[in-house]
């Protein structure tokens, strides 16, 4: 059961980091790799997410279908550490040097805050949330924050 939900999350993970490369790439054209950046960084985001609740209360099974398959596919690092060398091969050292400082601090931020995501969830379902979804907290918090803040100053 386990390979099935791996290859489950994979057969979405791949095309999803094709359509996001292909859809930044296209969208800024430059040489640095944006897509794949983005790819690897979406993969450390969401595999923090799931390693946080996977802690909290979810089974092996979520772990397998989204962490190992999703996440998996959807990051790459043999593209990545093709892309560097290209760089570095074709005299782009500043590049290659910026792209893995990128990539690696960019992507332990976004594992960090994934899980840092996950506690904060876990910690406010615990204390009662009255079911509402962090997302929907903050996004009925926040503009009546920027609304008293701007109202202060004005």
């Amino acid at each position: 059961m386990i390979p099935l939900l791996v290859a489950a999350g994979a057969a979405v993970g791949a095309p999803l980091r094709y359509l996001i490369d292909r859809g930044i790439q296209a969208r800024f054209g430059t040489l640095f790799p944006w897509g794949t950046l983005a790819a690897n960084v979406c993969a450390c985001l969401v595999l923090g997410l799931i390693t946080g609740t996977a802690t909290a209360a979810s089974p092996p099974q979520v772990y397998a279908l989204i962490g190992t398959g999703l996440c998996g596919a959807l990051s790459t690092l043999s593209t990545f550490s093709y892309q560097a060398l290209r760089f570095a091969e074709e005299g782009f050292c500043l590049f290659a040097f910026a792209y893995i400082a990128c990539t690696v601090v960019a992507g332990l931020a976004a594992a960090a805050a994934g899980v840092a995501i996950a506690d904060a969830t876990w910690a406010l379902a615990s204390r009662g949330w009255r079911s509402r979804p962090v997302a929907v907290t903050a996004c009925i918090t926040i503009p009546r924050w920027l609304t008293s803040l701007s109202a202060r100053h004005a």
